[in-house]
């Protein structure tokens, strides 16, 4: 249901934006935008819905039905990437205590990157559309 109505207004969002097509010339470039947007998103409902749990039941098949036998190269895989995980999530939980012990260069960090992405963002174009025209608008 959400996703009907996402796309709903995804698709009517730019006509209503852009009410008359002729003299803002605009609605006709959004509009297939925003259906490109609401298409992907049925089919990714789609695959998720359909493919994903047909490809995952013949996958976990095989393990269910050689309960106890050696692990495959599925299972060393999942375990060897387990382990890389779990490191990973040691390593960025050492370096979050780290950082947040920091009391002083922590919010001095936050406060310069949020001053320099304001200093980009006036010096960065905003133009959706590039100034050359072409007259094919």
């Amino acid at each position: 249901m959400m996703l009907f109505l996402g796309g709903t207004a995804i698709v009517t969002m730019p006509k209503n934006i852009f009410p008359n097509q002729h003299s803002l010339r605009y609605g006709h470039l959004a509009t297939p935008l925003a259906m490109g947007v609401v298409f992907s998103m049925l089919a990714s409902c789609l695959i998720s819905r359909t493919l994903t749990p047909i490809t995952i039941s013949l996958l976990l098949r095989k393990i269910y039905e050689r309960h106890g036998a050696s692990p495959g190269w599925p299972d060393r895989f999942h375990a060897a990437l387990n382990e890389q995980f779990d490191r990973f999530r040691n390593f960025y939980g050492w370096l979050l205590a780290d950082i947040l012990r920091r009391r002083i260069l922590t919010p001095a960090v936050a406060v310069s990157v949020v001053i320099g992405a304001g200093t980009l963002a006036v010096f960065v174009g905003t133009d959706f559309f590039s100034s050359v025209d072409a007259g094919l608008i």
